[in-house]
């Protein structure tokens, strides 16, 4: 459920998310991953890539543009934000770009991204408060070929990505997409959030990375 919004908001809202992500993640070429069409009015949701060539940041990052254009309906929730993107962070040792689409091991995680902000927007999926785990059918599924990892966990304002502010009084929120197995939703469901998100702490901003293998968390 979405509220169109002006075009100069979308002009500003995407120049204050590329420089905030360039200064965030201290790359200087973004690359357009094409965009796909909402709506009658063929308002559109973009997705751009990066590399991020730091030490700090080793990885490469996909991330939406044009989510925050369309004031999302929060159904009464205090805790929900109305203005949202979405990214993932790839290895740096997989293809780039449209080499890694020839993959099916590989385009997965681009194929959820983009489903998640299609259903996020045709309401389907509700608009989540500050975290929300997404289960890939139920019982849980694979997402993907070449994984055992069935769950999405969306977080918002998380390891340095902090809301934006976009014109008088409007913040757009950024929600990292980390992929999660079975067990570890079953641990946030019995223990509560806090404690997943201590386990992923331990590991560093490695744990914001899809590692189709990588050992459980919890």
């Amino acid at each position: 459920m979405i509220r169109s919004h002006s075009t100069d908001f979308a002009s500003s809202a995407r120049t204050s998310i590329l420089s905030t992500f360039q200064k965030w993640f201290h790359s200087n070429e973004i690359i357009s991953r094409g965009c796909f069409e909402l709506g009658d009015k063929q308002e559109k949701i973009e997705f751009l890539w990066m590399d991020a060539m730091t030490m700090e940041h080793p990885f490469q990052t996909i991330f939406s543009v044009g989510l925050s254009n369309k004031q999302m309906e929060t159904l009464g929730s205090a805790s929900a934000f109305n203005r949202i993107e979405l990214l993932m962070h790839l290895p740096l040792s997989w293809p780039a770009g449209g080499k890694r689409l020839q993959f099916a091991e590989y385009r997965w995680p681009e194929e959820w991204l983009r489903t998640l902000a299609q259903s996020i927007c045709e309401g389907s999926i509700p608009l989540p408060g500050t975290h929300v785990i997404i289960s890939n059918d139920e019982p849980p599924v694979p997402l993907g070929p070449g994984t055992e990892q069935t769950c999405l966990l969306l977080i918002a304002d998380f390891y340095q990505c902090f809301p934006v502010e976009v014109g008088e009084n409007e913040k757009i929120h950024f929600y990292h997409v980390v992929p999660l197995y079975t067990e570890e939703r079953e641990f946030e469901k019995a223990n509560g959030m806090q404690p997943l998100l201590e386990a992923m702490a331990a590991v560093g901003v490695e744990s914001l990375v899809v590692r189709p293998d990588r050992e459980r968390f919890v």
